[in-house]
């Protein structure tokens, strides 16, 4: 297996070799899922129509290429989350940090995929989005109110299974989509996460 991972390093190294990923990004309505993918297919963002059911897309970042499932956030399409648990590397949930009425909706939300026996060894980001945003709540605040500080650290030991601990990763961090702050560093977590 070492000598494996040393030839497939080199063909990485090289431009011979990428890892395939799946990556789901989910949140509530309007926090910016859609425009967070194309910023990463496109390196752009423009006004989007809210997503209904399932957007699919491929982009490549730290020699990932990335099948990214951004599946529509309004309470009518969250039943469809569930539907790619499965096959999935990694988890973003994409919070709009600046719509503190609905803290409390995707605290639920993000509570209820976090404890999903499915995902329990899938990387989390959390990503507290349109930091760029006047009154936007700050990454600290943002933790605090979606009580997730608790759950926040790196990958824990098999031996924990047994306690219902997460065997995964869960990470909290602010960008602002629009503006292209923090989107990269956040996708190079993801990227650490999985390879």
């Amino acid at each position: 297996m070492l000598l494996l991972d040393w030839f497939l390093g080199i063909l990485f190294r090289l431009g011979l070799f990428y890892k395939q990923a799946k990556v789901l990004f989910l949140g509530l309505d309007n926090a910016g899922k859609t425009s967070l993918l194309n910023r990463l297919k496109l390196g752009a963002v423009s006004l989007y129509a809210p997503t209904t059911r399932v957007n699919i897309e491929q982009f490549s970042i730290g020699g990932i290429v990335f099948t990214a499932f951004d599946v529509g956030g309004h309470e009518m399409w969250r039943h469809l989350w569930s539907d790619f648990y499965e096959t999935v590397d990694a988890v973003v949930f994409i919070v709009d940090s600046a719509d503190i009425g609905r803290f409390e909706e995707a605290k639920e939300e993000l509570h209820a995929l976090l404890e999903d026996p499915s995902l329990i060894s899938v990387p989390f980001l959390v990503l507290g989005n349109k930091q760029d945003i006047a009154g936007a709540a700050p990454l600290p605040r943002l933790i605090d109110t979606l009580e997730i500080r608790g759950v926040l650290g790196e990958r824990v030991d098999e031996s924990d299974e047994e306690l219902g601990m997460r065997k995964s990763a869960v990470k909290a961090m602010g960008c602002s989509v629009l503006k292209d702050v923090g989107v990269e560093e956040a996708m190079h977590w993801v990227c650490s996460q999985i390879a």
